[in-house]
């Protein structure tokens, strides 16, 4: 993590979709680099609730902040992306199934019919 006007940061209670990073004698508006990849589905707010305005350096986090303290990130997970591929899977799955047990039925009674 890096400060471009002093300051220091750690990263804290990382896991894979959530992490805090705490800010010491941070004195002014500076912008923040985290080393962690960039994606639109990161969001991040101080400890007011306030959220964070975050954007992409060399596919990096970056935002800028003059507060001490702790800055939450959460990674929002694509629900309605999710759903949308859980659907897909299911068609997918259901479809195969009716298309199996139609061929079986109808070579079954072909079978039938030629005896």
């Amino acid at each position: 993590m890096r400060l471009n006007k002093g300051g220091t940061g750690r990263l804290i209670d990382e896991g894979p979709f959530s992490f805090k990073v705490f800010l010491e004698n941070v004195s002014e508006m500076q912008t923040v680099t985290i080393n962690k990849n960039y994606f639109n589905f990161w969001s991040a707010y101080n400890e007011k609730g306030e959220e964070i305005s975050l954007r992409k350096s060399n596919q990096k986090i970056r935002f800028d902040t003059a507060d001490n303290g702790y800055i939450f990130f959460k990674y929002r997970k694509g629900i309605l992306l999710n759903l949308i591929s859980l659907l897909a899977i299911s068609f997918t799955i259901i479809f195969d199934v009716f298309k199996k047990r139609f061929y079986f039925q109808q070579k079954y009674f072909e079978t039938k019919r030629e005896h």
